[in-house]
């Protein structure tokens, strides 16, 4: 699977290396992980020794969500990338799981999973259930028989996002009018939309 993931981060050094330990034991790990750091203070910028994956994009100044996630994607070489933020624990299934749903429709333009911390009908009522491997495992073989595969929705939220490089150089990147954080995830779906691309999340990611 020739997947970039783009990780965003301001600080947060040990969340950060969490979320790449989690996608490094993928059952289908991600080509390359890109982590945008956006003039941190902290580890950040040594997290690139974790493993040959993983590069550390430095920012001078915190451009913030959008800003780091467009840095991070002029620079991601694969074919689908995703978009994910750094205090994300990853299942191990998360990315062949996001992938299979993708490709199933070319006119799928974004999909995301669910989770514990995540607005709409992604919400998984778990609460803090899932921060050790072993919970998420079970998490994610409790989903893997979940009917339907993907529901539609209206809007996706940027905390992981995947998608396919050939869309994302059809609608552009994020629009970093919205500052720091919000509502940018939802412009972006809102211009998927328009542009007649269905939104789905995996139900078993």
């Amino acid at each position: 699977m020739n997947c970039s993931v783009v990780i965003p981060c301001h600080n947060g050094d040990e969340l950060t290396r969490a979320c790449i330990l989690s996608l490094l034991g993928q059952s289908a790990p991600p080509a390359e992980i890109l982590i945008v750091d956006n003039a941190s203070t902290d580890a950040t910028a040594e997290l690139g020794s974790i493993d040959a994956s993983v590069r550390v994009i430095g920012l001078p100044d915190n451009l913030g969500f959008a800003g780091g996630v467009n840095a991070g994607l002029a620079a991601a070489a694969g074919d689908t990338v995703l978009v994910l933020n750094n205090d994300t624990l990853a299942a191990d299934n998360l990315l062949s799981e996001l992938h299979d749903v993708l490709q199933s429709d070319a006119r799928i333009g974004a999909c995301a999973p669910v989770s514990n911390h995540v607005k709409g009908d992604a919400l998984l009522h778990v609460g803090d259930f899932g921060r050790d491997p072993d919970q998420r495992r079970e998490l994610s073989d409790s989903l893997r028989a979940s009917e339907p595969r993907l529901q539609d929705a209206d809007t996706l939220a940027g905390l992981c996002l995947l998608m396919r490089r050939s869309t994302l150089a059809e609608i552009g990147s994020f629009d970093t009018r919205f500052g720091h954080g919000n509502y940018e995830d939802d412009d972006f779906c809102l211009r998927l939309r328009l542009r007649g691309y269905r939104l789905v999340i995996a139900r078993r990611a």
